[in-house]
């Protein structure tokens, strides 16, 4: 096919699909060249080097995952043993991360069936949705054919166009409602200011250094759904739980609470951007860099965002029907490990520098049912008055959260978005982390907050602007466009 020809590597394990690897290679020699198809045993080249090679490469790169009948259990053993890197996984996911140089096609040999989302790692979870390729014992030469042509195609389709720079746009300003005194109406100014260039560049810059951490309120509009649900006039979130749990018993509140938040895990703009901030700084030629982003929200619309991306992370879940309430930890690419000492655990993805080395979403009031490999939990909820009051209560934070955790919240510059003074849940948590003031410059993020706001937060060490999530992280996603405005 000359200079134009596809690069093409084939991932696949000896013992599941060895010869079939071997024979789909000579194929694809035959009508691609030889200089163009890599198999281990054929080009002898270590590692990644294959990935960089096609980096470097003209043309189209293709990656061909062979999946025989034996590979989804050599893959559970593999994760059950955990004794070596697995590099057909690390290869895998490699090429399914956004902006590689390959597309990615599963190979179904003999009557090997599809992977199913549930059976994978979450780092594999996006080769589940990828339309697979069939060799079939009884087809091969027809089967192989209809490979190539899929290759073909793909080398075929023209190069994307290149995204038009971004301009950043004029910085919006929160309209300031009138408010009233006495018999006369007049107009007072804001309590706080809206965020300005300044303090978006600040805020940008500690993220790209890696020591901001986002601290997640409300995103779901829960408290007004239980309302509406149990047709109550508050809109105060453990009051109405506390109410109905007392009334009509947990089992109604839980069931209701699966119920609304089931439904919750559209990513919106907040997680759209916290799940960008990563792969952008990296494209800036930025040093890798990552999040730990607290939430008090018990929905998956952050993890949905993150999974769209194909960013990895971490999960820590604070898990309340656990007999003695603790945490549990999900890594990106192990089993899920029950955090018993946590003052002594290290196995979350956190340096000795407080370096974040893979995103780690930390979930302090629980979380939806759900399941992460064996791993199951449901009714798993800090939401009744109750339950706040018993949080942090009964034992030494630092015999609670892990010490990973609280050492990074202390040492670092937080933003948080989407709370008001009135949530007094809120204020347990700076008070049991931080003794109610934080050392590190941060921000509190709200809209037309009042004078005892603005109150609360100068007492707690953090700066209030004015404005609503989402207008804030458009606001700082203009920031960091510009930054690749200036780059390109």
């Amino acid at each position: 096919m000359g200079t134009d020809a596809p690069h093409i590597f084939l991932n696949y394990r000896r013992e599941d699909t060895g010869g079939d690897a071997q024979l789909l290679y000579e194929r694809l020699a035959e009508h691609f060249g030889a200089d163009h198809v890599f198999l281990d045993v054929e080009n002898n080249e270590p590692g990644m080097l294959w990935l960089d090679a096609i980096k470097d490469a003209a043309g189209k790169g293709v990656f061909l995952a062979l999946i025989g009948p034996r590979w989804l259990r050599q893959l559970k053993e593999r994760e059950r043993r955990a004794s070596s890197d697995d590099i057909l996984v690390y290869e895998i996911e490699h090429a399914l991360r956004p902006g590689s140089p390959v597309r990615v096609i599963p190979v179904l040999i003999g009557d090997a069936v599809p992977p199913m989302v549930s059976h994978l790692p979450r780092s594999l979870w996006p080769l589940a949705k990828i339309q697979v390729a069939r060799i079939r014992e009884d087809r091969r030469r027809g089967d192989t054919e209809d490979l190539i042509a899929r290759i073909r195609a793909i080398a075929a389709e023209p190069d994307p166009e290149p995204e038009p720079k971004r301009q950043p746009e004029p910085e919006p300003t929160p309209d300031v409602p009138a408010k009233t005194t006495g018999r006369f109406k007049r107009t007072l100014p804001p309590f706080a200011p809206a965020p300005d260039e300044a303090h978006l560049a600040t805020v940008m810059q500690y993220m790209a250094e890696g020591t901001v951490v986002p601290v997640l309120g409300p995103g779901t509009d829960l408290a007004g759904e239980l309302a509406k649900h149990f047709k109550l006039d508050t809109l105060d979130l453990p009051e109405i739980a506390q109410y109905v749990s007392t009334t009509r018993g947990e089992p109604d509140l839980y069931m209701t609470l699966k119920r609304i938040l089931s439904a919750a895990n559209e990513p919106g703009p907040v997680h759209k951007f916290l799940a960008s901030v990563p792969q952008r700084l990296e494209a800036l030629g930025e040093p890798q860099r990552h999040q730990l982003i607290v939430t008090t929200n018990f929905d998956t619309a952050l993890e949905e965002a993150f999974d769209r991306a194909q960013e990895p992370y971490d999960l820590a879940i604070y898990m309340v029907n656990e007999g003695r309430p603790r945490f549990v930890h999900f890594p990106y690419d192990g089993e899920p490990t029950v955090i018993e000492q946590p003052n002594k655990y290290s196995g979350l993805p956190i340096g000795e520098m407080r370096e974040i080395q893979r995103t780690l979403i930390v979930k302090i009031h629980g979380a939806v049912d759900g399941k992460v490999g064996e791993y199951s939990w449901a009714e798993n909820y800090v939401v009744t008055e109750d339950h706040y009051i018993q949080y942090l209560s009964h034992d030494t934070v630092a015999n609670l959260i892990p010490v990973q955790i609280l050492d990074t919240l202390r040492g670092s510059h937080c933003l948080l978005l989407g709370y008001r003074m009135h949530d007094w849940h809120l204020r347990v948590f700076l008070e049991r982390v931080w003794r109610g003031r934080i050392k590190a410059e941060s921000w509190a993020i709200q809209p037309d907050p009042g004078l005892l706001d603005k109150k609360f937060w100068v007492g707690s060490n953090v700066e209030l602007l004015n404005a609503s999530m989402d207008e804030y992280v458009a606001l700082l996603d203009q920031q960091l466009a510009s930054w690749q405005t200036a780059e390109a």
